[in-house]
């Protein structure tokens, strides 16, 4: 075929040009291409497909796209082409497109970096993947979303914004901040408002892998369990219960085929799906063991990732997180500085102490070469680790140099002057706290949500952020930061939102009772001559809850 087009490429029409491509596309990184067949393609059959563009059709010219891209992009200027084709007269050609085309063109943005070039493709192509999502293979379902994941992690970054919880896994790291996430989901909806018309287009992507179950493959499980990690916190009550069923499906599957997933595929799978907030502990063991025999098969950024994960949703398989830590150590002069932040914040977390590995990590930050690298969120995370380090295991940190121990000194005191929001269930206890009449300081230092001056108490006011969807166990940043705050002598009490949101608003005796009961006050509570409230242990008779 290609000698056929290079004899006579001007007699060959738009169909023959596009299809030979496509093909050379599939061979691509093959023997089959040979590197004298790639400069003859360049050299002879993209000026020809140049002149026949404006015959293709829409399906044409997502193969042409997805061909440039597999061929190492070798004309930037007839992709840009091809994309503006595609978007004209309002996306014609886009729309007619099925959804397999669409996965191919949006991973060939995606996979050559160009997301902020074509922003407007992502949007203009939403409506019709929604349309069209049903019937979906799970590759195609998991290109899509991987494709959306990176464009929106690169808007993100463009924007100056954060998702909750979340990084850039597959181009970068996951940056955990020091601060916990402060407000939880509350605040990630505001940040995403501009980005609603992505949302119908990723709940018909949930659907559709629920509809694939049975087909799912290890690399389709990971794929799309990463892209929909880093997804779904953008509009948590929109997308929330579709992402319940999608963990369960993906969890369920995965248990099935687990030892045919590489060590790529365990650190996406585990990545995502903690991003996701979802623990299931058969599949995290699973997931260890495999890791534990797959070790040395990870990338420095896998590595990196998995130990997060484990560290984040604060599951401790011994011999897996042993041998990790240990791996870590034998791989720290390879790090970047995000992952060395990255893996210190996690063996921090699941209270592996190993005092070398801290001292090099801190060596390693404190490097010229390092320090200049490290960003605000490693600091802050680094800061975290060296607060705890020094009450715990305080021979980790000996000897930490001045100039980094300033760097994150000034990071952390940067991002607690940032202006922060109080949620509406702070305000809530607030008020109810004055109602007390006890005396409270509300974003107290050390970042205490509330304090409680006259009792010693830390009280935090933790949202859905700080805890797993499924089980409701907090999470590893609200467990350092209550670790922490207790080895500073504050007594830690916890008001988490699956408690105080079941109280009425209005009720507001039973509120002060709650709270009552969280501080243990003695003072008696009087509503009226008939009814009042001392603080009594609770609960008796191994009841565990009031409402049992």
């Amino acid at each position: 075929m290609l000698r056929l087009l290079f004899d006579n490429p001007l007699a060959c029409n738009h169909v023959n040009i596009c299809t030979v491509l496509h093909r050379c596309g599939k061979l691509s990184g093959t023997p089959s291409l040979t590197p004298a067949v790639d400069n003859a393609i360049t050299q002879r059959l993209l000026p020809v497909l140049t002149l026949v563009l404006p015959a293709c059709k829409g399906r044409q010219l997502c193969n042409v796209a997805w061909a440039l891209v597999r061929l190492g992009m070798p004309d930037e200027e007839l992709f840009s082409r091809i994309i503006s084709r595609l978007q004209a007269n309002n996306g014609a050609l886009l729309e007619a497109c099925n959804a397999g085309e669409l996965a191919m063109v949006l991973w060939a943005i995606a996979s050559a970096g160009m997301t902020l070039q074509y922003a407007s493709f992502f949007e203009m192509a939403a409506e019709p993947i929604a349309a069209k999502a049903v019937g979906l293979r799970p590759r195609e379902i998991g290109l899509i979303t991987w494709a959306y994941a990176t464009w929106l992690g690169n808007d993100m970054k463009l924007n100056g914004q954060q998702l909750q919880g979340l990084g850039n896994v597959m181009h970068g790291s996951f940056v955990e901040t020091a601060e916990g996430r402060k407000g939880g989901r509350e605040g990630g909806a505001t940040a995403t408002g501009a980005r609603k018309w992505l949302l119908k287009p990723m709940v018909s992507l949930l659907e559709a892998t629920l509809h694939v179950e049975a087909q799912l493959q290890a690399k389709d499980i990971a794929m799309i369990a990463w892209a929909f990690g880093k997804i779904s916190p953008m509009d948590w009550n929109a997308i929330g219960p579709h992402v319940d069923m999608l963990c369960a499906v993906l969890a369920s599957s995965a248990l099935k085929s687990i030892r045919r997933f590489s060590a790529q595929d365990l650190a996406e799978l585990s990545v995502g799906v903690v991003a996701m907030q979802y623990d299931n502990a058969n599949l995290m063991q699973l997931v260890a063991y495999e890791a534990t025999r797959k070790l040395r098969s990870f990338s420095h950024r896998e590595l990196s990732n998995i130990i997060w994960a484990y560290g984040k949703v604060f599951r401790r398989p011994r011999k897996f997180v042993l041998a990790a830590a240990a791996e870590a150590r034998v791989r720290l002069p390879h790090f970047t500085p995000t992952e060395l932040a990255n893996v210190a914040w996690a063996l921090t977390v699941l209270e592996v102490y190993d005092v070398g590995l801290f001292k090099e990590v801190f060596a390693r930050a404190a490097a010229d070469e390092g320090l200049q690298m490290l960003q605000e969120g490693d600091l802050n995370q680094l800061y975290q680790v060296y607060s705890l380090l020094r009450l715990q295991a305080p021979e980790a940190v000996k000897g930490i140099g001045r100039e980094l121990l300033m760097a994150m000194e000034a990071a952390w005191a940067t991002s607690k002057e940032k202006e922060k929001r109080t949620t509406k269930r702070q305000a809530a206890v607030v008020k109810v706290l004055e109602n007390l009449q006890i005396r409270y300081e509300v974003e107290a230092e050390h970042d205490i949500d509330i304090l409680l001056p006259d009792y010693g108490v830390a009280l935090e006011v933790d949202g859905p952020a700080h805890f797993l969807r499924n089980t409701g166990h907090p999470m590893g940043h609200t467990i350092i930061k209550r670790r922490l705050l207790e080895l500073m002598g504050y007594n830690v009490i916890s008001v988490p939102h699956f408690e105080f949101d079941r109280i009425p608003y209005w009720s507001s005796m039973e509120l002060k009772r709650y709270l009552q009961r969280k501080c243990e006050t003695d003072e008696v509570l009087y509503f009226n001559d008939l009814d009042s409230s001392k603080h009594k242990p609770y609960p008796p008779r191994g009841k565990k809850t009031r409402f049992d």
